[in-house]
This record gives C-alpha cells, structure tokens and sequence, in this order.
C-alpha cells in the first residue's frame, strides 16, 4: 500500500521516484525497507535510457514486480 500512496499514475514518467523508493536496502518512506534486485535492476535501466523500445520491456517488468 505505501508504493501505491506515491501516485505514480499522476507523473508522465515515475522512474525518479521509482529510483529514490527502490533504493538499494529499501527506502525510509513508501518502500519501508522492501528491497528487490530485480526491481532496482530494472529501474537503473529506465534510468540510463530515454529509447521507448528499450523502456517498454523494463516497464513492464517493474509493473508486474510492483
């Protein structure tokens, strides 16, 4: 319930705050201490890359971890 208070669906792209709220070891708010290599994995991919080709798998993949 904490990641779904952060209102990703208002952004037009949530991957900062996924970045911040996916940290390594957990976040202090939102995530509170849920950490998962698969999701930081993908968020650090979204992050390097603006290409809507590569994004769309990477966000589909967050999607179904969240």
């Amino acid at each position: 319930m904490g990641l779904v208070s952060r209102l990703y669906s208002i952004v037009p792209d949530p991957v900062g705050r996924c970045y911040r709220t996916t940290v390594r070891g957990g976040s202090d708010r939102g995530s509170m201490g849920w950490d998962n290599k698969d999701m930081q994995a993908s968020v650090d991919q979204l992050a390097a890359t603006s290409d809507p080709v590569v994004r769309a798998p990477l966000q589909k993949r967050a999607v179904e971890i969240l």
